[in-house]
């Protein structure tokens, strides 16, 4: 079983989606997750479909902003972080998320 993420081009979110096979092309899916704004202002949402997921957020020194278990939705507070390219980690996928201002 693996991640992947995948861009939902009608709410601009990102979905982290699980799979059994090994083809390009993943079939079914047992665990998605969504990720909105991007780019974020003031709050980052993430929505998972229940099931517990670990999340990290990262900048690019490195340095863990945040990390916790998302097992519905979640709300982060960004305001207090410097505007630029950030890095997500759920589980072994990673995305960017850019803060602005």
């Amino acid at each position: 079983m693996y991640d992947y993420f995948t861009k939902d081009e009608t709410t601009q979110s990102w979905i982290v989606k699980q799979s059994t096979s090994v083809e390009d092309e993943p079939i079914g899916t047992s665990s998605t997750a969504s990720i909105y704004p991007n780019p974020a202002n003031t709050v980052l949402t993430i929505r998972t479909d229940g099931s517990s997921t670990e999340a990290r957020i990262i900048n690019i020194l490195g340095q863990t902003l945040w990390v916790g278990n998302v097992d519905r939705t979640i709300h982060i507070a960004t305001d207090s972080w410097a505007p630029g390219m950030y890095m997500m980690v759920m589980g072994s996928e990673r995305v960017s998320i850019r803060i602005c201002r």
